[in-house]
């Protein structure tokens, strides 16, 4: 027998009292009654469908399930791994309850029971101590609720008709009309459980759309590193492309469709090419930065729609994204993006379990662009005109329905499987024309359709189910030219036949990955009972020899690669559980694709999947045998991730580690990124270390000689003058660096550079009008720059600085970076983020909706990494809620900013005295609010803050009018006058002007005016 892992039920016997009869009876005559029983318990057994394993004694063992799976054997305790001989824990357990019957006694396992509680009445449960397993709960079987008849048939597959699914296909076809007369994108989510009928119902609408543009992709369960797998398979399957394809082949193919599609436009198709060209996987750029992309990220989604607007024109094209409950977050955000557009029809359906809702719970929301349709189970009618189309008649019997009605539970698949799984045993067969059960009370299927799956695939030709088994290994979707790849099949289109006959697979119609034909499991379940039967070893070899074939078709394709990495993975694990000699090397190949997969995923701006993809890479160097440099580079990524990610505790002593071993053996691109991020943490508590380590990454980048290494060690050398507070100087190296890093740069420096200067020019009085400048130029390189973590920051920044000028735009410019700080999943972007917006939605007004905003920045996760943050949300909440007439909460959170506030952080702490202030002065403690209004003022004096004193000042002066005591207030405000002097600050001058006509007496002239 070959080695497979089957879905079995295990039965021990014993004779009670055996060794008495021994003892009072001859051994031959003993020995002769035990043969008889045996005989007679045997011819039982096998009547029902069970191997007797083997005789022990006064005991027998039998297997339900050897070597053929049938219809009921699910209903046991589990699975197990059949060789010469059954073995598992399923026997381990078996054999445990055998021993803690009492005589005449059947005790079944907690398993056993909860599948067989419709057809077996138990008694009282009881606990029993297994040896080597622990305490189980075991139930005494105290009689049958159904008899159990068991016949076999065959059966070719058929289809299902579509029941129940009226509603669901008007809403498809409403809201395909509407994208085709409206011209623009929207998007409607069919939920619906497995089985439910989602990608039927959306074959039957595709079917009814005559012939229009639609394109599929599917989602893989094991998809952390497979981001945008299912726009891979749209846009090949668009562009005629192939892994086989170079990446010139590839641009040429994709050129071709968007000629086609431009014709007669001006517009240029190069920034949209060469994106798609990476994102179809072409070729790996040799001379592309190890740690950023210029094809990715926010203008890889813009490269994505735009090439879909471009290709549906003025008739409608229809995305078909399946299974998104599996999707990663990125293609996630990437789906709401495309229904954002408003160029072109673009109609977006998407297939999701209702799990995708556990982790976007507004999915499917309705909204202006999108909808969701809910698929719910058929009804007891519709479950029956369902079984009537199956079996093409109109005339069931109601013990068919009893049958099935009730175990289906109205899911079609399971209605389907049902029927097929009672025509394939003979538990309903045709009399006389009608159909009807094979006894009057006919027991139920298996209780599970998992159970009733591995029946089904059990009863295949060896060969049939082995290629099934295999094809499992691909996946869901597999190939003719993988599986001869993997297998040596005997006659693989008979094979492929026989499966499509007996409906457990579907033929696509397209080609598979280089030649041959692709096919898809029928359902998952089906392609998860097909793997579950393999054995580990060869689940090991199937892996291993895909992994190699996907990388032999084509070494320079990225198309594959996080799958190579993935199977690689596979062959590696399996192969250490199973203590193999080849471990080492499987586990050295498992870290060099997972590597490669995790940088890309970094390049891509993928903080998410690279952490996964870099922690399942360090994991393999516990038997992978690498060089120090290779796995201090893996070490260094997966604490950069990590850093980025701000994801786990500890991270600042990951990133000391990787440091440590960098230093030893690794690039100096690595190392300079480690010094930089540690120095950036320690910036927070000891700002002498900080500024050390940043020197020693500047230093490093100049020793390279790499002009965009250096371009960076212009900008983040600038950190050392902010760590000190010394914002001339920091503005001075800015401007200093500005044009050599326009020039050697890439866009995230740039943008990052553009940032910190306009947010210097805010304390110069005159400079702001130059700043608004870089702020705007900062917005443009956010815009285009790869990576979302830097696309929020440049977005934050310019919102910060334009909101002095223009507060609505500086809302709309920092909405769009809270949204990409969330896809980062980095809270200090986040932080910031929302306190830009708060900031903006302050300035023009909004009190409640900057309070919103502010405590939205206070609860992203990890407080502790944002010692520099909270405290400046906190002040700002504090007089957000005095603007709201909350004093209570004003006072909280100015108290929290003064108690958060770092000694190092003259900023944060001078603002919090102020806040703490102002609560005070509205309570009524007018001496305290003067004593904290002149230590915030001396604190905030003393440094170059000088927007924040003029705040400070107004505040002050706010206070003192309350007073009546306006000839102190009017310096402070003719100070904060003097300050807003500058064209672009309109409105802060008039909110001065607001004031100083409150007191005594009004300058003739605006002193700075």
């Amino acid at each position: 027998m070959n080695e497979e892992r089957k879905l079995v039920t295990v039965l021990f016997a014993d004779v009670v009292g055996s060794a008495a009869l021994g003892h009072q009876h001859d051994p031959e005559v003993v020995w002769s009654a035990l043969k008889q029983a045996f005989g007679e318990l045997q011819q039982v057994l096998q009547t029902h469908g069970a191997t007797v394993e083997k005789l022990m004694g006064d005991a027998v063992m039998a297997v339900f399930g050897v070597p053929m799976v049938h219809d009921d054997t699910g209903a046991g305790e589990g699975g197990a791994f059949v060789t010469g001989r059954v073995m598992g824990d399923t026997v381990n357990l078996a054999a445990r309850l055998q021993q803690a019957a009492e005589p005449g006694e059947i005790l079944i396992g907690p398993l056993t029971h909860r599948l067989t509680e419709r057809s077996v009445r138990c008694g009282t449960m009881r606990s029993i101590v297994a040896r080597g397993i622990g305490t189980v709960d075991a139930f005494p079987v105290e009689g049958l609720l159904a008899d159990l008849p068991h016949a076999e048939g065959d059966l070719a597959g058929f289809r299902a008709p579509l029941i129940g699914r009226v509603r669901a296909m008007s809403d498809l076809r409403d809201a395909y009309q509407s994208v085709r007369e409206n011209k623009r994108a929207y998007s409607i989510t069919v939920f619906g459980g497995g089985g439910a009928g989602k990608s039927r119902l959306a074959s039957e609408f595709i079917s009814a759309t005559n012939g229009s543009t639609v394109l599929r992709g599917r989602c893989l369960p094991y998809g952390k590193g497979i981001t945008f797998w299912p726009l891979q398979e749209m846009l090949r399957a668009d562009t005629a492309t192939n892994p086989r394809d170079d990446s010139r082949a590839i641009s040429q193919k994709i050129r071709t469709r968007l000629e086609a599609s431009l014709e007669g436009s001006s517009e240029s198709m190069e920034p949209i090419l060469e994106r798609l060209a990476v994102l179809i996987g072409g070729a790996a750029d040799d001379g592309a930065p190890a740690l950023q992309s210029q094809a990715a990220g926010q203008d890889l989604r813009w490269a994505v729609r735009r090439y879909f607007e471009l290709r549906a024109g003025d008739k409608a094209l229809t995305l078909v994204f399946e299974d998104i409950h599996w999707a990663e977050p990125t293609l996630l955000d990437l789906i709401g993006y495309l229904s954002d557009s408003t160029q072109a029809p673009i109609f977006l359906v998407c297939l999701a379990r209702p799990e995708l809702l556990d982790l976007r719970p507004e999915w499917g929301r309705p909204a202006p662009n999108a909808a969701a349709i809910n698929l719910e189970p058929l009804s007891p009618e519709e479950t029956r005109r369902m079984m009537a189309g199956l079996l093409q008649t109109d005339f069931l019997s109601e013990s068919i329905h009893a049958v099935i009605g009730g175990q289906a539970a109205g899911n079609p698949l399971f209605i389907e499987e049902f029927v097929k799984m009672l025509l394939e045993t003979g538990q309903i067969r045709s009399e006389d024309g009608h159909w009807r059960a094979a006894s009057p009370a006919v027991s139920p299927p298996p209780p599970t359709v998992q159970a009733l799956i591995a029946a089904r695939l059990d009863r295949l030709p060896e060969e049939v189910r082995r290629l099934l088994q295999q094809a499992a290994v691909i996946g869901e979707v597999f190939s003719s030219d993988a599986l001869t790849a993997i297998a040596t099949p005997n006659d693989l289109e008979a094979d492929l036949n026989q499966a499509l006959r007996r409906d457990l697979i579907v033929d696509l119609h397209s080609p598979g990955l280089i030649e041959g034909r692709s096919y898809q499991f029928k359902h998952i379940l089906v392609h998860d009972a097909a793997y579950a039967g393999l054995s580990k070893e060869n689940r090991l070899t199937l892996h291993d020899r895909l992994g190699r074939w996907l990388e032999q078709i084509n070494r320079d394709a990225q198309a594959y690669g996080d799958i190579v990495a993935f199977h690689s993975e596979q062959a590696y694990l399996l192969s250490r559980e199973l203590h193999r000699t080849k471990t080492p090397e499987l586990a050295h190949r498992a870290f060099g694709h997972l590597l490669g997969a995790g940088r890309r995923a970094y390049a891509l701006g993928d903080i998410g999947a690279a952490l996964i993809l870099f922690r399942r890479c360090v994991n393999a160097l516990a038997d992978a045998e690498v060089s120090l440099a290779e796995a201090a580079e893996a070490k260094a990524l997966l604490a950069l991730a990590t850093s980025m990610a701000e994801q786990a505790v500890g991270t600042r002593t990951l990133l000391d580690e990787a440091i440590r071993a960098c230093r030893l053996a690794g690039s100096p691109e690595v190392l300079y990124e480690l010094l930089i991020w540690r120095g950036a943490r320690l910036g927070d508590d000891d700002i002498q270390h900080g500024a050390a380590l940043v020197e020693e990454a500047v230093s490093l980048a100049e020793e390279t000689g790499n002009s965009r290494l250096i371009a960076r060690a212009r900008v983040d050398r600038t950190r050392i003058a902010e760590f000190a507070g010394n914002l001339d100087e920091m503005a001075r190296l800015l401007e200093d660096a500005y044009p050599y890093v326009r020039e050697h740069g890439d866009r995230a420096t740039l943008a990052d550079l553009l940032g910190r200067l306009a947010d210097c020019t805010v304390d110069v009085p005159g400079k702001l009008g130059q700043g608004l400048k870089y702020a705007e130029e900062a917005y443009a390189n956010a815009q285009a720059t790869s990576s979302k973590y830097y696309a929020a920051l440049g977005r934050t920044v310019a919102a910060r600085v334009i909101n002095f000028a223009d507060p609505g735009r500086a809302v709309a410019i920092a909405l769009e970076a809270t949204a990409l700080a969330r896809e980062s999943g980095a809270p200090r972007p986040i932080a910031r983020a929302y306190e830009a917006l708060g900031e903006a939605r302050y300035e023009s007004g909004a009190y409640r909706e900057a309070r919103a905003a502010y405590e939205q920045g206070l609860s992203v996760p990890n407080p502790s990494e944002m010692a520099f943050i909270a405290p400046e949300l906190e002040y700002m909440l504090a007089l957000t809620c005095l603007k709201l007439g909350d004093l209570t909460a004003a006072r909280h959170h100015a108290e929290a900013a003064r108690g958060g506030a770092v000694k190092e952080d003259v900023h944060a702490s001078g603002l919090a005295l102020a806040a703490l202030a102002a609560v005070s002065g509205r309570e009524g403690n007018t001496v305290e609010a003067e004593g904290l209004f002149k230590q915030a003022l001396e604190i905030i004096d003393a440094t170059a803050y000088r927007e924040r004193s003029a705040f400070i000042r107004e505040l002050l002066a706010e206070f003192l009018l309350s007073q009546g005591r306006a000839a102190e207030a009017r310096p402070l405000l003719e100070w904060a006058h003097d300050f807003y002097a500058e064209p672009v600050l309109v409105r802060r001058r008039a909110r001065i002007e607001a004031l100083l006509a409150q007191c005594v007496s009004v300058p003739t002239t605006g002193s700075g005016a």
